[in-house]
């Protein structure tokens, strides 16, 4: 009997580093990750008006920008969390900020148009220094999450929702 427990109990142990390991490879060395500190949700968006946490990953190696938004736990049945993932469109660097765009067109399918834009205001590189300061943001990372419904069978509805994150870093 013991040796039976053992072998489930290291199974499970594998599994569970195996797990980690698929986690970790999701993101890649050059990725971009911040702790959400703000949500302004659509109220359209009733399933995630309870979101108390999320992250915002930005892989331009990847091309893809993941937002994760985590419902708080519950003690009858936890949520999995929703996880809002966009190819990278554009990059643009500008004197005090650089704006990442992700963005996913599904009308012709009957989907909506995703639009996630992130706006790092802490990790500007640029060649040339600003005449004049650039502005203080209230947090050093915007992001906005747009939603336009295909209208196929119904009208089209318009959703805008925006967070603030911390710095972003560097991931692995």
């Amino acid at each position: 009997m013991k040796t039976f427990t053992r072998s489930i109990l290291c199974s499970v142990a594998a599994s569970l580093v195996a797990l980690s390991a698929g986690q970790a490879e999701a993101q890649s060395a050059g990725s971009l990750l911040a702790e959400l500190t703000r949500f302004d949700i659509d109220p359209q968006l009733e399933y995630l008006q309870d979101v108390d946490a999320g992250t915002i990953v930005v892989d331009p190696s990847a091309r893809e920008i993941v937002l994760t938004l985590r419902h708080p736990a519950r003690s009858t049945q936890p949520l999995e969390p929703e996880v809002i993932r966009l190819p990278l469109v554009s990059t643009t660097q500008g004197t005090c900020n650089t704006t990442y765009v992700a963005r996913r067109d599904g009308r012709i399918y009957d989907g909506p148009l995703e639009t996630l834009t992130v706006i790092d205001y802490y990790n500007v590189q640029t060649a040339t220094t600003p005449r004049r300061p650039c502005p203080r943001p209230a947090a050093p990372t915007f992001i906005a999450y747009d939603i336009v419904t295909s209208g196929f069978g119904s009208p089209v509805r318009e959703m805008h929702s925006e967070f603030s994150a911390g710095v972003l870093t560097r991931g692995l």
